[in-house]
């Protein structure tokens, strides 16, 4: 599997950091790891191709290793915090370590943004 590197996209601001993932298909982001106790909330654009679906998963971990990764959930409906079509979601748990992967699908080509508030609980 193909790990994609994220991008910083902010920093600091109020204090909340913004990562950024393009992700293809079969593809995997790099591990992002949290400084600090932290809301989180994910978003999901681009296309999904023909039965795609981007899960992100989280890890109590600093650095976990290929199966020490779970699905995180929304708070709300306490499911897996999944996307067959752009949107987006917050996260229920607190974790260590963000990664976005692109569980299946042929044709997808996705933007993942991580906005992460820091000192939230």
């Amino acid at each position: 599997m193909n790990v994609v590197p994220f991008q910083l996209i902010s920093q600091q601001l109020d204090p909340c950091v913004v990562v950024k993932w393009s992700l293809k298909d079969g593809e995997v982001g790099a591990r992002y790891c949290v400084p600090g106790p932290a809301r989180a909330t994910v978003q999901v654009l681009g296309a999904f191709g023909v039965s795609g679906r981007v899960d992100m998963r989280g890890s109590l971990l600093t650095e976990p290793g290929e199966d020490e990764w779970f699905t995180v959930r929304t708070p709300t409906f306490m499911t897996g915090v999944s996307f067959f079509a752009p949107g987006g979601s917050a996260v229920q748990e607190t974790v260590k370590s963000f990664s976005p992967i692109v569980a299946q699908g042929s044709g997808v080509q996705v933007d993942v943004y991580l906005l992460v508030a820091l000192g939230k609980e």
